[in-house]
């Protein structure tokens, strides 16, 4: 015998220690790359910057999301007065008198927002005339406390002949006027077309 045998104090494989410190670096550097592929992806817009960025277009106001939008919360008040005075001066002094708003998925305060706007535009002395043109979910009669009919699938549903719409429209306040929506059809597209 040359040389005595030496029993190993630990086995040569796997090596545990190596194959942590690999899966650690692998798995943060995976992770990372993720993360910035998934934000890169992401096209959500967040901040009204994000609408000037990406859309291009100017922000007319910011309303705070409180559970109950209505006017007795100040900061919602400022809010809109804030909001009102901003679509006066987008509509050149007033030239422009029809206002549309729509989003693009239900329960984004659409109904909400348009009920208040229209009631700050009525504190400030101007007439307003609401047309809730959601023949799906209607609101707008329950914001303003009215009945839904007779409404504006009723006027549309009517004799072609019969050009009187005024009869439909309620008054919810003085200066303040709706045109509800009326019953729900059964295909709001094929009414409205």
């Amino acid at each position: 015998v040359l040389d005595e045998a030496t029993p190993p104090l630990y086995p040569i494989a796997p090596r545990k220690k190596v194959n942590v410190l690999m899966g650690a670096m692998l798995g943060l550097f995976f992770g990372l790359a993720a993360v910035f592929f998934l934000d890169y992806l992401d096209n959500t817009i967040r901040t009204p910057e994000d609408v000037e960025k990406y859309l291009g277009l100017s922000v007319l106001g910011v309303v705070p999301k409180v559970q109950e939008l209505n006017l007795e919360h100040r900061v919602v008040r400022e809010a809109f007065q804030s909001l009102r005075t901003s679509v006066i001066f987008s509509s050149k002094n007033r030239q422009s008198k029809v206002i549309l708003t729509t989003s693009t998925s239900p329960r984004e305060g659409k109904s909400s927002t348009v009920a208040n706007l229209a009631r700050t535009l009525c504190a400030a002395g101007d007439s307003v005339l609401v047309l809730d043109c959601d023949l799906r979910k209607p609101k707008q009669n329950l914001h303003h406390g009215l009945e839904r009919e007779p409404g504006l699938t009723n006027y549309l549903a009517g004799p072609t002949d019969d050009k009187d719409w005024g009869r439909f429209v309620q008054e919810a306040q003085p200066r303040l006027h709706l045109l509800a929506s009326g019953p729900i059809p059964p295909s709001p597209p094929e009414l409205l077309g």
